[in-house]
């Protein structure tokens, strides 16, 4: 490329001046190349870096969840499953309803976490087989609040707090512990409730058999406007009924292979990678 044009006759010291600013000017176009080749390289290493962060942060905190999970479940059995299946539950209905990531992710985790509060109940008054005294109903309503605690002190769970603390309210105002009505629950709880009742219905219980997906249908339109937002209940009747099952029969076959594995913990590696494949999916 052309850097100076120089007239005839010239002078040798203007000569020298300019083939000497021609040569720095190249140097500094290499060294311009270079560092900017560098940088490239360094925020390819830096990506790289926050990409595995990324997957180490994942991995830890569903190492959390799952621990939290477990502690609960050691107190009652029946809370593992029916968290994981409400978790699922109410990640298709938000899809259904159009809330967009990451809001997603935070309904799933209140909903797997939304009973994480029983830890602090007493085991007289949690597993207590007949009805509870009224001083163990006040005792019990009080996990909501001890579960939106304990998720305070967890940064990453935070967000997903305010779904744990009105997973009982109802749209009419008559759920608990603040009596919140209509919109001011928020959308998280609001699809919480109805997808909860949707697996009490359709699971067995020590008091009952489950019924079918049809009998929990009825109810929820039933309850429509009064324990449920009714835009939520429409959502929810526009998911074909076949994905419902799906959810549950893929937490089944989790539930099933978990079984195998508590069975046979040094088992082949298969197993293992079957259940990871499984709660993947």
């Amino acid at each position: 490329e052309v850097f100076r044009i120089i007239s005839k006759p010239w002078h040798q010291q203007e000569l020298l001046s300019t083939v000497n600013q021609a040569a720095e000017a190249s140097r500094l176009r290499r060294e311009n190349e270079r560092l900017t080749h560098e940088v490239q390289r360094q925020n390819g290493q830096l990506r790289e870096i926050n990409s595995r962060l990324e997957e180490m942060v994942k991995v830890r905190t569903q190492a959390l969840l799952e621990g939290l999970i477990a502690a609960l479940d050691y107190r009652d059995a029946e809370t593992q499953w029916h968290s994981r299946r409400v978790s699922l539950y109410a990640r298709r209905l938000a899809q259904q309803l159009g809330i967009p990531e990451p809001e997603l992710q935070v309904i799933e985790h209140g909903a797997l976490l939304h009973d994480i509060g029983k830890i602090g109940v007493r085991d007289r008054v949690l597993l207590k087989p007949g009805s509870l005294t009224s001083e163990e109903w006040v005792e019990m309503k009080r996990h909501p609040e001890l579960g939106w605690a304990l998720l305070q002190r967890v940064d990453y769970l935070r967000p997903a707090s305010s779904i744990v603390l009105q997973h009982q309210e109802k749209w009419d105002g008559s759920g608990y512990p603040s009596g919140l009505k209509g919109p001011e629950i928020v959308i998280g709880a609001r699809i919480f409730h109805v997808v909860d009742t949707l697996d009490a219905i359709t699971s067995d219980r020590p008091y009952r058999k489950s019924r079918p997906l049809e009998d929990a249908r009825t109810e929820i339109v039933r309850c429509s406007g009064t324990q449920f937002d009714p835009a939520v209940v429409d959502a929810f009747l526009a998911v074909p009924p076949e994905e419902w099952e799906r959810i549950r029969l893929d937490v089944e076959t989790v539930a099933v292979l978990s079984a195998d594995l508590q069975e046979n913990p040094h088992g082949p590696d298969e197993l293992h990678a079957a259940i990871q494949a499984a709660l993947r999916a």
